[in-house]
């Protein structure tokens, strides 16, 4: 992959951008969901990625968090994976991130294309001590919004709700417009 583009491939191709046309109603417009999507994709990849996969994995256990770091232990990037992960050099299955689920394989392409020499680590969670009050539970809360992410917390995916999602996103920090 070209790194110029890969981040715009990940975001364009993502589950979470065709997820933003299904949160559109009456009472949720297209500029609502839009703003909603951006700020989730932001955050949840150019910031708090692993707080998010930690979350899940808090409910699935350390196995399911893998993390993408830099060779000096800088984080790149941290996904949830849906199946339990025991050997770094041998990842299997899918992993979810706010962007979607998509195979870890095309996931450590990606990082190695926005970051080269990529490192895979499994079950660096971040402790539960390290959140603050009720941002787990809110974490968990948008999980069970993102149609790929639900049955990660033991949730089925429930129907596309653009307020209900902006209220936890509000909760974790989106600034109200």
């Amino acid at each position: 992959m070209d790194p110029s583009t890969t981040y715009q491939s990940m975001l364009v191709d993502s589950d979470l951008i065709a997820h933003s046309f299904a949160l559109r109603s009456p009472s949720f417009s297209a500029d609502e969901a839009a703003d909603l999507v951006g700020w989730l994709a932001s955050e949840f990849t150019l910031g708090r990625c692993s707080w998010f996969a930690s979350a899940i994995a808090h409910v699935r256990g350390r196995e399911h968090h893998i993390s993408f770091t830099h060779a000096d232990g800088r984080l790149a990037h941290a996904v949830a994976s849906v199946s339990p992960q025991f050997n770094a050099s041998a990842l299997r299955g899918d992993g979810c991130d706010i962007l979607g689920r998509r195979p870890l394989g095309t996931i450590l392409s990606e990082m190695d294309a926005l970051n080269r020499h990529i490192q895979v680590e499994i079950g660096s969670t971040a402790s539960r001590s390290d959140f603050e009050a009720g941002e787990i539970e809110a974490m968990i809360d948008l999980a069970t919004e993102l149609p790929w992410c639900s049955r990660l917390v033991g949730k089925p995916p429930s129907s596309p709700d653009g307020p209900r999602l902006k209220s936890i996103a509000l909760r974790l920090g989106m600034p109200e417009h």
